[in-house]
């Protein structure tokens, strides 16, 4: 059972208006909420997403420590690279009304 403590709760939703580039360091999933830091200093909250193309579709069950993670700045695309593989997700801006 994952614990989420204050520090994970504190993390800042990733909107499109946020750009990240570099490797999932830390993560923790908490029902279909996924905590990631990014090389280490960069922390956000990704909300439940899925793309229905992949196997697993959800964001949350694909990613590993050392992943990638790419996302422009005003997209809504969440690119991670995965053991060479790249996958599309979307980011769901319903979730945060």
């Amino acid at each position: 059972m994952t614990v989420i403590t204050r520090e994970w709760r504190e993390y800042p939703i990733l909107t499109r208006l946020d750009s990240l580039d570099g490797a999932i360091t830390d993560f923790v999933v908490h029902h279909k909420r996924t905590y990631i830091q990014i090389d280490s200093t960069v922390q956000r909250l990704i909300v439940p997403i899925k793309n229905e193309q992949y196997q697993p579709e959800y964001f949350h069950k694909m990613i590993n420590l050392a992943d990638s993670i790419v996302k422009e700045e005003n997209s809504k695309d969440i690119l991670l690279i995965a053991d060479g593989k790249f996958y599309v997700f979307e980011i769901n801006e319903d979730h945060y009304r």
